[in-house]
């Protein structure tokens, strides 16, 4: 037990938390974006990027059934929202 205390504590100081929502601060590039990350199966996150005046992420939850794909929130434009939807036709 007590090792496993240490390797926690060991693992807390290597790895310090951002908390921040600029991907530029958490370590990202431009190039790191737009990205599906598979959470379980069949259900995804896509994430892109966002640069202006303030820079963040924006994260969509996709879940791919039988009877047909669930795309939770939408992108802020209609060429950020094909950039999603193409994102969900190379999961098939």
């Amino acid at each position: 037990m007590l090792m496993l205390l240490i390797s926690a504590l060991l693992l807390a100081v290597q790895q310090p938390v951002v908390r921040t929502a600029d991907p530029a601060k958490r370590g990202f590039t431009d190039a790191d974006f737009p990205r599906v990350v598979k959470v379980a199966d069949g259900v995804y996150a896509y994430e892109d990027y966002h640069s202006g005046a303030e820079k963040f992420t924006t994260t969509n939850l996709i879940v791919v059934t039988r009877e047909g794909v669930l795309v939770a929130d939408g992108q802020g434009s209609v060429a950020q929202t094909k950039g999603l939807v193409d994102a969900v036709a190379k999961l098939f």
